[in-house]
Order: structure tokens, then C-alpha cells, then sequence
């Protein structure tokens, strides 16, 4: 049982193998293009900037310390924190970002409203 198990491993590998060459030999200019889709999407962050909690004091908006803000493609504002990255605007929801909500800060002194992002999306504007 376990020849046939590698057995079938090792035919597995070597038709991807044989059918990766066969890809690249038929376009290849698809593997050059995913590796420029990866360039292209490291080049879409047109400007960005660390804003910290120590900048705003009481005025900052979110539950974590730092972040980075960024301006994308299409004008979409980013709040990049970690491996996250979290929509600013309409423009980063409609592109798929995470909602900003699990991390922006509810206002202590109004119950049921946030502290106010408006400064922080000001900034991430400005760079754009």
C-alpha cells in the first residue's frame, strides 16, 4: 500500500512538473506576467506614513498603538496595521479592504458613537 501511495506521489509530481514546462513553453510570457502583477501590486501604494497614538492622545481613533496610513490605487486610504490592512474610505471597501470597525475606538464620552477617524482619513488624503 504504501508503494502505491508513492507511486501516485511521485506521477502527481512529475505531471505537474511535465505540465509546467509544457505552460511555459506554449505562453512564456504568463510567467513574466504574474511576476510583474506582483511588481505591480507593490507599486500600488502611491505614498504612506506611521501615525502613532502618542501623535493624537485622547483624539486617536483605534484600539491599536500605531499603524501605517496609505494611499492606493483608485485613491483608496488604508489603515495598514501588521499583515492587515483596513479601508479608510469608500473607495478601499469597495477594493475589498477590511472593515476599519473591529479596530476604531468607541467614544468614551458619547456612548454609541466612535472617536472621530476624520483626521487620520485628512492625512491619508494628503498623500495621495
Amino acid at each position: 500500500m504504501i508503494k502505491n501511495i508513492a507511486k501516485t506521489g511521485v506521477g502527481l509530481l512529475l505531471f505537474l512538473v511535465v505540465f509546467g514546462f509544457v505552460a511555459y513553453m506554449v505562453n512564456p510570457e504568463a510567467m513574466q506576467a504574474n511576476q510583474q502583477e506582483v511588481k505591480n501590486s507593490e507599486d500600488e501604494i502611491l505614498a504612506g506614513e506611521l501615525v502613532t497614538k502618542d501623535e493624537f492622545g485622547e483624539n486617536w481613533p483605534f484600539t491599536v498603538d500605531e499603524g501605517r496610513i496609505e494611499c492606493r490605487e483608485a485613491g483608496a486610504l488604508v489603515f495598514v496595521r501588521g499583515e492587515f490592512e483596513y479601508q479608510l474610505n469608500g473607495t478601499a471597501s469597495q477594493l475589498g479592504y477590511t472593515s476599519i470597525n473591529s479596530i476604531w475606538r468607541w467614544n468614551p464620552d458619547i456612548p454609541g458613537t466612535r472617536i472621530s477617524i476624520t483626521p487620520i482619513i485628512q492625512r491619508a488624503q494628503a498623500l495621495c
